[in-house]
């Protein structure tokens, strides 16, 4: 499958904007193109497709069209091995591009052989299409058999990467995530106390800081309308009559909550 994505002037491949659906998929085989809805969201698309979280680029061109092939899912062209793996109770990444790093790998896998078969010896074989698609097979098989934390302490001892893939659950019970500032908690006026994320760049003269989380879609409107655009209180009944602006729907998250006044 492959991610065709429109580039007359400089040829540089681009990705979509913000991860939203690409504008077409294009097939090898039978030449076909599907055109996906623009507002479908990337992880949508990814879920019922390939996944896109990495991309090769294919060598030919379409009348100024660049073809990224999509088929390697999470895994690194560059650096064999390295991608992302199911396992027991998740997902782990787990990279061993470095030759002695993929002989502690194969050490942990009991596939001594691996280190010594010429497909996989060095990381120039290891780059060889075939040679890379048949080793992601093997690990994808045996990182199955194995939970997040067993994949970690072998590729402590052995000398290889391999950390699990946190999701907001862990983020949000990490001590270090919390002691970093990178998980906040907010005392929010609408909510009260919330869980953020915290400002990415920690700067000690200019700290960064949350005032408050995310306002119900629509909270401002009567300020913004009346205080700045100047509207008065009929003419803002009018625009919400006719349907220009509104206020959030009966869904969590965009309404404020239950017996919230003021």
């Amino acid at each position: 499958m492959f991610l065709v994505v429109d580039s007359p002037v400089d040829k540089t491949p681009r990705l979509p904007v913000d991860k939203y659906a690409v504008d077409s998929i294009h097939k090898e085989e039978g030449m076909s193109t599907r055109k996906t809805d623009e507002t479908m969201k990337w992880e949508e698309w990814a879920e019922k497709n390939t996944d896109p979280s990495a991309v090769r680029r294919k060598p030919e061109a379409l009348d100024g069209t660049i073809v990224l092939d999509l088929s390697y899912g999470n895994r690194d062209r560059a650096m064999v091995p390295a991608g992302v793996y199911r396992c027991v109770d998740g997902f782990a990444a787990i990279s061993a591009p470095e030759d002695s790093q993929f002989r502690g790998l194969a050490k942990a896998m009991h596939r001594d052989d691996l280190a010594c078969d010429p497909r996989y010896a060095t990381l120039e074989a290891r780059l060889v299409e075939e040679n890379a698609d048949a080793l992601h097979e093997i690990l994808k098989a045996w990182a199955m058999t194995k939970t997040i934390e067993d994949l970690e302490e072998l590729g402590r001892v052995q000398g290889f990467g391999s950390a699990g893939v946190k999701n907001a659950k862990d983020h949000y019970h990490s001590e270090h995530l919390r002691e970093r500032g990178s998980v906040w908690k907010v005392d929010d006026p609408i909510y009260g106390e919330v869980v953020e994320y915290g400002p990415v760049p920690k700067m000690s003269e200019s700290p960064g800081r949350i005032k408050w989380a995310a306002k119900p879609v629509g909270w401002d409107n009567e300020r913004v309308l009346s205080e700045v655009l100047g509207y008065d209180h009929s003419e803002i009944r009018q625009l919400e009559q006719e349907g220009i602006v509104g206020k959030w729907a009966d869904v969590p998250g965009r309404k404020p909550p239950e017996g919230l006044k003021g």
